[in-house]
């Protein structure tokens, strides 16, 4: 039997049928938020934050 492929969070939005947008326009104080109202829906993700910050936030979003 193949292991299955080591998945980055990034990839699991897909999974859900929601795309990923890194926006620069929000403020330090918001890591991002899951925008389920316009189609295709999307999590946004502050691309001022550390990669980890921006993984953590991705998770998050898909908890929702």
């Amino acid at each position: 039997m193949k292991p299955s492929p080591i998945r980055k969070i990034e990839d699991m939005p897909g999974y859900f049928g929601l795309q990923i947008e890194y926006r620069d326009d929000l403020p330090p104080d918001n890591a991002g938020f899951l925008d389920e109202h316009d189609e295709p829906q999307y999590i946004a993700v502050n691309s001022s934050l550390p990669h980890c910050e921006q993984a953590f936030t991705i998770g998050h979003e898909l908890g929702h």
